[in-house]
């Protein structure tokens, strides 16, 4: 099996740095730009299904790299959307640190003892979907093609399930935060992931990059 992951392009609030979390804001110019740039650069490749988060954000990435193979089924599986962050979405990073520094620090850094912002979710949530979401697709797609297109905090627990990392070890992962309709390439085989390409980006403009949900 192959597996190629994609994060959505970048959006408003990303732009103004807002956490998003599972509410919703629109593509700017670079993100559609952007997912273009990734239709390009998959063009040749065969991709047999999609697997999708259904927020707005990922839905119209999704739509916009593949709007050229209208063929290949796009499936929208709640299971790979966005970490809920309760009531952090749609606020400021700044506000959010200067209205609880040691739990945005833990979020990024001590993923254990980060026990959720106020109705949101916390990691151990977050992996159980998420594995729950792989398992049946490794299940189900055997011999085939696949293509994702999901989150920040998502595609940090797919690459941990797919290194082989505990929760502990995601500041290894987010350490960088992987851009926006950057391309990620695996290959599953008897039970074994291995990684090609982690968050390629060459093919896309040159952007700054800093840490958003």
């Amino acid at each position: 099996m192959n597996i190629y992951i994609t994060r959505h392009g970048k959006t408003i609030w990303n732009q103004e740095g807002r956490f998003q979390g599972k509410k919703n804001s629109d593509l700017t110019k670079d993100g559609i730009r952007d997912a273009y740039s990734l239709q390009v650069h998959i063009q040749d490749l065969n991709i047999d299904k999609i697997y999708s988060s259904p927020i707005k954000r990922a839905k119209q990435t999704t739509e916009l790299i593949f709007s050229n193979r209208k063929e290949i089924p796009i499936l929208y599986d709640d299971r790979i959307q966005e970490m809920g962050f309760g009531d952090w979405e749609g606020k400021l990073i700044s506000e959010i640190i200067e209205e609880d520094t040691l739990m945005y620090h833990n979020l990024w850094n001590h993923p254990l003892q980060f026990s959720g912002c106020p109705n949101g979710e916390d990691y151990q949530q977050v992996e159980k979907r998420v594995y729950a979401f792989l398992h049946q697709m490794i299940t189900e797609n055997n011999n085939q093609s696949i293509f994702i297109v999901t989150h920040g905090m998502i595609y940090v627990t797919l690459m941990a399930y797919f290194k082989r990392l505990q929760i502990k070890d995601y500041p290894l992962i987010n350490k960088k935060v992987v851009r926006g309709c950057s391309l990620t390439t695996l290959n599953y085989s008897n039970g074994n992931f291995i990684i090609e390409k982690e968050g390629d980006e060459s093919f896309l403009v040159k952007d700054q990059i800093t840490k958003y949900q």
